[in-house]
């Protein structure tokens, strides 16, 4: 089957072949005598049926769960980022978010847990750091639902726990939710070792199953923020060949949660100078302010994800031109997209705002001509 497919549309072709090709039987000596022609009359549907099921599909109303379903990317609200990646972040696989301490990678990951909420789908967030603020993810949302009521004073009277209905188009729109209620959906975890993720990421699969047969508020994004901070204290130097290993089947169990559960998995990871720009080597391509960095754990870990995303800072803030000069660092950030099968690399910038993180207009954006800041 197509591996695109979610499950609910697996069963719906399941149950649709069931029907039309097992309701009048026919042996096998019958069937070979009968040519492509007799097979298709015998098979297609008769004119009742298919007015029936025209008529079930029009009365057809949307619930939370068939909604995820039938999501295949997760919009960020950047519209460079979504206009390029056909819609945003790409459910059913692993996407790496890595850069710096500070330059905004919770942020965004923030980010996608309130716009995952907008679209009525609850999110899991795995805080293995201890730095998750749920202030600061319930200012952002706070923020972005009264600037939505602001513009629509109508909002309080639409019935929003009523089922969606599908429309010609099936174009459905979608409304910020209100941050208490996107709170209580959410699910966070805090492991502080690698043995207690591996652990959270087992329970997990249960809490998933069970939240998206119930319907409401099913899971559709899961966060590892960050997957490098147990795997570094609990692997040393001389435990490198563990540590791959164990990074390995925590990708391995990530996939299969994207896959089958058809959820967005964001890893967010940590990233350190490359080589060569620690030790005077060549930065071709990089401007006076950029230094070369690369994300941790190592090439094992590379191949893991299908897409990378880097924040990093429009002005480097580690520079020591800068520190000298008095340069501070301001909210500007810059997006690149620098591994990717599905989307080509681009370049967006963004700052950080009240609302959450929110593309500069007519700063870079679109398809990037520079070489990438993160090494390969």
């Amino acid at each position: 089957l197509d591996p695109l497919l979610t499950y609910g549309e697996i069963d719906l072709m399941i149950q649709r072949i069931c029907k039309h090709c097992s309701a009048r039987p026919v042996n096998c000596q019958a069937l070979l005598s009968r040519t492509a022609g007799n097979l298709h009359r015998l098979l297609e549907p008769r004119p009742q049926q298919l007015m029936a099921s025209s008529q079930s599909q029009n009365e057809h109303m949307l619930t939370n769960s068939s909604i995820g379903d039938r999501m295949r990317f997760l919009p960020t609200d950047l519209e460079s980022l979504d206009n390029n990646g056909e819609g945003g972040i790409r459910i059913g696989s692993v996407t790496e978010v890595a850069g710096r301490a500070g330059v905004g990678k919770t942020q965004f990951a923030l980010q996608l847990v309130i716009m995952a909420a907008k679209y009525n789908q609850s999110a899991i967030y795995i805080d293995t750091e201890g730095k998750l603020v749920l202030d600061r993810l319930k200012d952002m949302a706070s923020t972005r639902y009264s600037e939505f009521t602001r513009q629509k004073p109508d909002f309080h009277k639409a019935q929003s726990n009523q089922p969606v209905s599908l429309t010609t188009s099936d174009e459905i729109s979608f409304d910020f939710k209100d941050p208490n209620e996107m709170m209580e959906n959410l699910i966070v975890k805090e492991p502080h070792s690698t043995a207690e993720l591996l652990a959270a990421l087992d329970s997990a699969e249960e809490e998933i199953l069970h939240r998206n047969q119930r319907g409401d508020y099913p899971v559709r994004l899961l966060i590892v923020d960050s997957i490098a901070s147990p795997l570094k204290r609990d692997f040393g130097p001389n435990a490198i060949p563990q540590r791959a290993a164990t990074a390995f089947s925590i990708a391995q169990t990530l996939k299969r949660y994207a896959e089958q559960m058809h959820l967005a998995v964001i890893v967010i990871n940590q990233v350190g100078l490359d080589s060569q720009s620690e030790t005077g080597g060549t930065t071709d391509g990089l401007r006076h302010d950029q230094v070369a960095v690369r994300a941790s754990l190592g090439t094992s870990w590379h191949h893991c994800v299908s897409t990378r995303i880097l924040i990093d800072h429009e002005v480097d803030p580690h520079r020591i031109e800068m520190q000298r000069s008095g340069i501070d660092d301001n909210n500007v950030r810059i997006l690149s997209v620098v591994k990717s099968n599905w989307m080509p690399n681009i370049t967006l910038s963004m700052e950080l705002a009240p609302l959450g993180m929110m593309q500069v207009k007519g700063g870079s954006q679109g398809t990037s001509t520079e070489p990438p800041l993160l090494c390969q």
